[in-house]
This record gives structure tokens, sequence and C-alpha cells, in this order.
């Protein structure tokens, strides 16, 4: 349990770092690109329009929304709304959690992805949505006090140079660790 509870904390530690770093980096490339005006990221066209897209985008938009439509927890969009009237990304990021963030970055515009993912070396778009999905996962086992050390998701993260680098055993084309 002690060992388990100490694991927690130690990942736990590092992936807020990285929650924080997706965060600043997403709002920025995305006010980069569209401005700070919180309509920009309200405005479902501003998103990836592929079909399979659309009922997670009004899902994402309408969470964001909520957030900035009047008395909130959060004491500093409350006064973002107040006194400027306007909520933009870099202030709403705080309040979003790692999923949210997670499924934002999904649904983001592809040159909008690119520019995050350039921030990681050797991941690419596609890996940094599955890399983050998982991430998110295992975020909310260490947050909640869930057991770690035998986690599992059923998500795989995808095959990575360092899988090679450490010449771990495939089976056909897939690893058989570090999946």
């Amino acid at each position: 349990y002690e060992f388990d509870e100490q694991l927690r904390e130690i990942l736990l530690k590092y992936l807020l770092k990285t929650e924080g770093q997706v965060k600043s980096h997403l709002s920025y490339y995305f006010c980069e690109k569209y401005g700070e005006q919180q309509e920009e990221y309200l405005k479902p066209q501003n998103y990836n329009q592929e079909p399979k897209n659309a009922g997670d985008i009004a899902k994402l938009v309408k969470i964001l929304r909520r957030l900035t439509e009047g008395n909130t927890d959060y004491h500093y969009i409350n006064h973002a709304i107040r006194k400027h009237k306007n909520v933009p990304l870099w202030v709403l990021t705080n309040a979003l959690t790692f999923g949210n963030i997670s499924k934002m970055y999904m649904l983001s515009q592809y040159d909008i992805q690119s520019k995050v993912a350039k921030n990681y070396p050797g991941v690419n778009e596609d890996q940094l949505v599955k890399f983050l999905s998982i991430l998110t996962h295992f975020r909310n086992v260490c947050a909640h006090g869930e057991r770690l050390y035998t986690y599992r998701t059923k998500k795989a993260i995808p095959n990575m140079p360092l899988h090679e680098k450490l010449k771990i055993g495939k089976s056909g084309q897939e690893y058989v660790n570090g999946k």
C-alpha cells in the first residue's frame, strides 16, 4: 500500500507538470491562430470539422460555454467576465481538466496540433493524441487514490523508437511490453 501511494505521488507530480505544459501550449497556439476572444474557442468551426468529431465538438463547446456564462467557482473566471466581458483561453484552461484538454487537443485543427506536438521531440500529432488520452486515465488513477501498481488501460501507446532502442521483443508488429 505504501509503495503504491509513493508511486502515485511521484507519477502525479509529473503528470500535473505535463498537464500544465499541454494547457499552456494549446492555449498559446489556439490564441495565436484565432485571437483571445472567448467567442473563438466557442465556435465549432474552429475545430477539426471531420464528421466523426461533430458530437465531441458540441460537448466540448458546451463545457467551455458553461464555464464562461456566469457565476462559477473560479474567481479568476468571474473576474474576467465581470471586468472584461471576456475569458481568454489562457485563463480558462486552469479550470479545465486534463480530460478536457486532451479532448480539445484531439479536436483541434491539424496546424495547432502540429505546433503543440513540436514541443515534445520524437512525438507526432497522432501519437500525442493517444498519449494524452492514456495519461488522462493515469492522472485520474493517481488523483483519486486508486491502485496504480497493477493498473492497466485498454488503450495502448503507439510504437515508439524507444521500444526498438530498448530491444523490447515483438509479437508480429506489436511490442510485447511497454505498451
